[in-house]
Order: C-alpha cells, then structure tokens, then sequence
C-alpha cells in the first residue's frame, strides 16, 4: 500500500473492540503491514464491535448554567464478547478483499479426470462453471464467478482485480497476458503464471509485480535459445498420447502429482505476495531428476533483448 499511514475508526462502542484488539492482536505487528493485513484488521475491529455482549449506553449531558453540552457513555467493567461467528467472519473478510472470477473456455474431458479438480459428475461441463460449483459448495460465504469463455479481449477486464492467475499453461496467452500488462504499466495487476515444464519433468511459478523485476517474456526473450533459467535436461523428451477410446484430442501423460505441486507452488507465491513478502519471483520445482535440473528459486531481473518490455517495463 503506498500510504505512511492508516486511520481505523469503529463507531459506538468506546474503544471496546480497540481493548480486545490491543490484548490479542497489536502486539502481534511488529512492522508495516500491506493492503491486504489492512484489510484484515479492519474486519476484526468491524467484527469484535459487532460481537460485544454489553453495548456502551451513550447520552447527552446538558449544562444550561454554563451553556455546555457534551456526550457521556456508560460503559461495563469490562468488555465481553458473544459467542464468536466464525462463518460471519468469512463473509466479512471475503467483502473486505473482493471476489473470485475464474475464467476457462474448455470443457472436462475425460483425460482430465484424475488430475482436475472436477470429476466424473462434471464430464462434459464447462471447468470454470464446475469449479465454482465446487468451490461455492465447500465455502459458500464466498464471491465466486465463472465466466465460460476465453479470457483473450477481456484483459481490460482484469483491471479492477488485485491479483491475476495465469494457470492455463497455454504459452501463447501468457505471452498476450504479460504484453498487455507490460503496455498498462502500473494500471494493470500482478499477474501468477504457473506452468508445468515438458510433460511433468517440473513445475515453474513466476510473479511479475513491477518494472523493477522481469516480465514473463523476460525468463525466455530468444525464442530459437533456451530459457534464462533452463530446466530440461537434453536427454528430455516431450511426449503425447491419445486415449484409445475417447473422442479427445492429444494430452500430456503426467499424474496428479504434478498438477497438485502447480497448484501449491503458485500458492506459495501468492501467500508471500500477499504478506507483503514475495520472495524469490521465479520459482522452480523438479519432478523427475532424470529429465530436469535441480533450480534454485531467483529472482530475474529484466533482459535487455526482452521484445515485450526491452529491459524496462511502461
């Protein structure tokens, strides 16, 4: 959050969730706190005002002698709370930080299933519908949105959101994603690509959150040489298959497994990246030895010959 400085204000309740706040929270933060742990802590004040068992009882004081006036509150020994609302607290924070969008434009195919978070009732339903199915089941305090389609000519849409995820692995619209984000400039989010390397030798994480760090184009600009970070072994090779008995087209035989450490390592990044410590931006993790190198996580800085950003974003 690019401010010095933070004013929370909870009306009627005379400091009372400010008390429980300081005996259990302040002293917890010991540094500057971003947009989101703002957020966090204006809900637990919202919410700790809206939990107190006895309510301060205010009235006015009228001095018609001195021609004074002033406003008095009765207040219990001590504050106490009502049983705490955990699903309330849920809701709060899910309006204090937005909303989900998931977008997808394909439908499950059974060579997904084992490795997708849909299952067979879901076959032939379109992923981002199915998903936030799923997702509205399990946490149905949250805002969740699935719009069908492809995400290509709706970038602008992204704007208004805090964060944006690429996690389609399709190279050619993470390159359109990061070329229109590197034109926007600041007005345009951080965006998460998460990839799966070869078919399941790795997986790779990167976060391009400002001008100072490398765009997704940055970690390979020369497209006939190997990438800045290089992770196949030479003796790696790419392979397809079809299933036999299905309509589907060619997939990418890797287990579970893969998809799951995907998932997690992007969810790494965005932990970090909303406490306000992002860490290393390109992140890397082997899956099988025998084809991929063993990477430490790095942070790029931006390449000179990028065709995206040409060494600085604008």
């Amino acid at each position: 959050m690019n401010t010095n400085g933070l004013i929370f204000v909870v009306f009627n309740d005379s400091t009372g969730a400010l008390s429980f706040f300081q005996e259990n929270r302040l002293d917890k933060i010991t540094g500057p706190i971003n947009e989101l742990q703002a957020r966090e802590i204006m809900t637990d004040l919202a919410l700790l005002n809206m939990h107190l068992k006895e309510r301060p009882v205010y009235q006015s004081e009228l001095d018609m002698v001195n021609e004074t006036h002033k406003i008095v509150a009765t207040l219990p020994d001590r504050p106490e709370l009502q049983e705490w609302n955990y699903e309330l607290r849920g809701r709060l924070l899910w309006n204090a930080f937005g909303r989900l969008v998931l977008f997808d434009n394909q439908l499950l195919a059974s060579s997904n299933l084992g490795r997708h978070l849909l299952g067979l009732p879901h076959l032939g339903r379109n992923k981002a519908e199915g998903c936030a199915e799923v997702i509205r089941t399990q946490l149905p305090f949250l805002d969740v949105e699935a719009r069908p389609g492809d995400v290509l000519g709706r970038f602008k849409f992204l704007e208004e959101f805090d964060l944006v995820t690429d996690a389609t692995g399709e190279e050619a619209l993470s390159l359109a994603l990061n070329d229109f984000a590197v034109k926007r400039g600041p007005k345009f989010p951080p965006v998460v690509y998460s990839w799966v390397v070869g078919d399941g030798a790795a997986v790779q994480t990167m976060l391009c959150d400002s001008s100072d760090y490398a765009c997704y184009k940055c970690s390979k600009p020369e497209l006939s040489k190997e990438p800045r970070v290089r992770v196949l072994r030479n003796s790696a090779e790419m392979s397809l298959r079809r299933m036999g008995a299905c309509g589907d087209g060619l997939y990418s035989p890797f287990p579970v497994s893969v998809s799951m450490a995907a998932a997690s390592l992007a969810l790494d990044v965005i932990l970090g990246w909303g406490n306000g410590k992002p860490g290393a931006r390109l992140r890397t993790r082997a899956i099988d030895l025998e084809r991929s190198f063993a990477v430490k996580d790095t942070t790029l800085a931006p390449s000179a010959v990028c065709p995206a950003c040409r060494g600085k974003m604008t």
